[in-house]
């Protein structure tokens, strides 16, 4: 096996329709399809390379990090993909980190693309993003440009992300940073907390109804719309 780096890179999305809330914490399934925009100036550069040290390692950003997130995902691929020895991943997120600007999105997805190109594996898009829900759902929709749906789906291979065919459009996201700070309230948290709601099955019913309604401004170009459903 090749013992240069193999390098991805992935640029992160923002969901215009979210899906928040899990109905398969294993396998990463949504209660509720979504809808995203990619981004072109946050992304993240991952490389991943074998390494002697018996264990998958880290290193975010220049800094040693806990691989604990990236072993338990590498173990999904190594089941997924066949076995492959322990590697030493090496990120670089141009994006504040847990900030709730999608940084393992890009993570995740960058993380998929190396290890596939480091195993010498042609993948499509689609499966990448089944795999890559695995390890942080939203990843899913970063191996599409422009406008990508989520469809929940029912298992593993039905749950997966495409590009959304859209027309020419002078669409764009302004992020505009406050802070750098991680977010004090996980999505992983944040989402077991608003499935205890009262409201939550109202909210899938909404979501459902407004997915659709943004699917089809997207498809008329129609921004005025976009925004105002995003909103």
């Amino acid at each position: 096996m090749d013992s240069t780096f193999m390098t991805a890179t992935a640029h992160t999305n923002i969901a215009l329709i979210k899906y928040w809330g899990k109905k398969d914490s294993f396998l990463n399934l949504p209660t509720t399809s979504s809808l995203s925009l990619t981004l072109d100036r946050f992304y993240t550069t991952t490389s991943v390379t074998p390494t002697d040290a018996g264990t998958d390692t880290f290193v975010l950003n220049n800094q040693v990090s806990d691989a604990t997130r990236v072993h338990t995902f590498l173990n999904i691929l190594r089941t997924q993909l066949g076995d492959f020895p322990a590697l030493h991943v090496s990120s670089d997120n141009h994006v504040p980190t847990s900030a709730g600007l999608a940084s393992s999105a890009s993570a995740f997805a960058a993380l998929t693309g190396a290890v596939v190109t480091h195993l010498g594996l042609d993948l499509p898009n689609e499966t990448l993003s089944r795999l890559a829900r695995r390890g942080s759902g939203s990843a899913s929709r970063s191996f599409f440009g422009h406008f990508a749906v989520w469809h929940e789906g029912v298992d593993d291979d039905s749950s997966f992300a495409e590009s959304l065919q859209a027309p020419d459009m002078p669409i764009a996201l302004i992020v505009a940073e406050v802070s750098g700070q991680s977010k004090k309230v996980g999505s992983s948290e944040g989402m077991m907390r608003a499935m205890t709601s009262p409201n939550y099955d109202d909210w899938i019913k909404q979501s459902a109804n407004q997915f659709d309604d943004m699917t089809a401004a997207v498809a008329n170009a129609d921004i005025e719309k976009i925004g105002a459903i995003a909103e």
